[in-house]
């Protein structure tokens, strides 16, 4: 997909290498790209150094595209390369072309406060499902690589727990299928337990979460919700490998984890391993949500 936004100035807050990647696309487009809190790969498409601050970055800027990992508690967005975290406050957001366009995974209550009181558009792709099934294989590879960095058994004929099983778990399982392990998914919906089984996984309801764990060489959980509780990791062997995969505040009682011993790795931004591919994916969307906005130059 292509636009015209010749002359419109484009900014990028925060993220990975994938955001490097929309900054080339938006450049293509005709864009005047802006960065801050980018990774420091950002600075070769833009020919020169970040924007100092926040509000330089957004001032008469059409576009803002932030990532789509969830924002932390904090209300920061996710952007592990900057130096410092990345806030917007209204009064940065003041400083935006009339009529602009803020596209990003998941708003902060901030950009929903100020969308009320200034002139601009708010578009959120999170929910997006044929974009986030897109990118879902690049989110599993990436996964697949953390545990093969942290686990000290090979996935080949392990015994897998996978945790959810949505667009991210359905993939997930996939993989882990194709490299012959041993999985088990454990999923609130029979629907979605059904199809685990119909694709060679055992599959069982949260009841038995405890029971299975006590067994897994690796444990990947997906679900959106604590799950992996004081109680609940109790179960988990010693040399078990813990992936948390869930966006904040995450899946796992993080304190309970370092009390108990628990190998637990929380593997945010798991589409930055694959940034060309995965902004290709998300580039779709972006493009989705201008054209839907009305921008153009």
């Amino acid at each position: 997909m292509s636009l015209d936004l010749s002359g419109l100035k484009a900014t990028v807050l925060g993220g990975d290498e994938r955001e490097t990647e929309t900054l080339r696309l938006l450049q293509q487009q005709g864009a005047v790209v802006d960065a801050y809190g980018c990774p420091p790969s950002a600075e070769k498409v833009l020919g020169r150094p970040q924007a100092n601050s926040v509000r330089a970055a957004l001032d008469g800027a059409a576009i803002v595209i932030c990532p789509i990992p969830y924002p932390a508690a904090d209300g920061s967005l996710y952007a592990p390369q900057s130096k410092e975290k990345v806030y917007l406050s209204v009064d940065d957001l003041s400083t935006l072309a009339p009529g602009a366009v803020l596209i990003t995974g998941v708003a902060t209550d901030v950009m929903r406060t100020a969308e009320t009181t200034l002139d601009f558009q708010l578009r959120e792709y999170e929910h997006d499902n044929d974009l986030m099934i897109l990118r879902a294989s690049a989110i599993a590879e990436g996964a697949a690589a953390v545990a093969i960095q942290h686990s000290p058994v090979t996935i080949h004929r392990s015994s897998i727990v996978l945790t959810g099983f949505g667009r991210t778990g359905v993939a997930l399982g996939s993989l882990l299928v194709a490299m012959h392990a041993r999985v088990t998914v454990i999923a609130r919906n029979p629907v979605a337990r059904a199809i685990a089984y119909q694709m060679g996984m055992e599959s069982y309801s949260f009841e038995h979460l405890n029971d299975v764990i006590k067994n897994a060489d690796m444990i990947f959980n997906t679900a959106p919700a604590l799950l992996f509780t004081r109680q609940v990791l109790a179960h988990i062997p010693e040399d078990t490998v813990l992936i948390d995969m869930s966006a904040p505040p995450g899946g796992v009682d993080r304190d309970a984890a370092s009390d108990l011993g628990v190998h637990f790795v929380w593997a945010r931004g798991l589409g930055g391993v694959a940034p060309r591919t995965v902004a290709q994916s998300q580039w779709i969307g972006i493009t989705r949500l201008l054209q839907a906005a009305g921008i153009q130059a």
